[in-house]
């Protein structure tokens, strides 16, 4: 439940197709790697915050560069 809403609300935020596929990429890797974490949420939702702001700086970078 909790990843189908980062999922959800990760997609929600990108408006380019290009940033759809990075998105799409970048949540499967961080899903990835919360598995084995899945015991212990406090760190899994660090792991997630550090992941999105990563997730969120790679859109940027290649929304910017297909703009120009």
């Amino acid at each position: 439940m909790f990843f189908k809403f980062v999922i959800k609300s990760s997609l929600k935020k990108l408006d380019s197709f290009y940033g759809d596929i990075i998105g799409l990429f970048s949540l499967c890797f961080i899903i990835f790697m919360l598995l084995p974490l899945k015991k212990s949420l406090k760190r899994s939702h660090q792991l997630v915050r550090f992941f999105y702001f990563i997730f969120e700086y790679m859109v940027k970078e290649v929304t910017g560069w297909f703009n120009h």
